[in-house]
């Protein structure tokens, strides 16, 4: 559940300022925002929804595309994990 609670909290005071701006009663606009928020809470908790992180994502990224740049550059046409192996077998 990282960080799904802020955003469920962000969606829940959305669902609150709307129902407000519609002129509905405050404690139905009260009650409606926290039974969105428990509502998201325990479906990501059931779910395991996890918010996106980017950094990780990123950085994967570019490990994928150096791995895939050795390859290119291996002039004896081995991948980059059999260049590994020829390598510790040198040593």
């Amino acid at each position: 559940m990282k960080h799904i609670y802020a955003l469920a909290s962000a969606i829940g005071a959305i669902i609150y300022v709307i129902l407000v701006k519609l002129a509905v009663g405050p404690e139905f606009c009260a009650a409606a925002g926290c039974i969105a928020v428990i509502a998201l809470r325990f479906c990501s908790a059931h779910f395991r929804w996890n918010m996106p992180r980017t950094g990780k994502i990123a950085a994967r990224m570019n490990k994928s595309e150096e791995d895939r740049e050795k390859t290119r550059k291996n002039k004896h046409g081995l991948s980059s994990a059999a260049m590994r192996i020829n390598d510790q077998d040198k040593t």
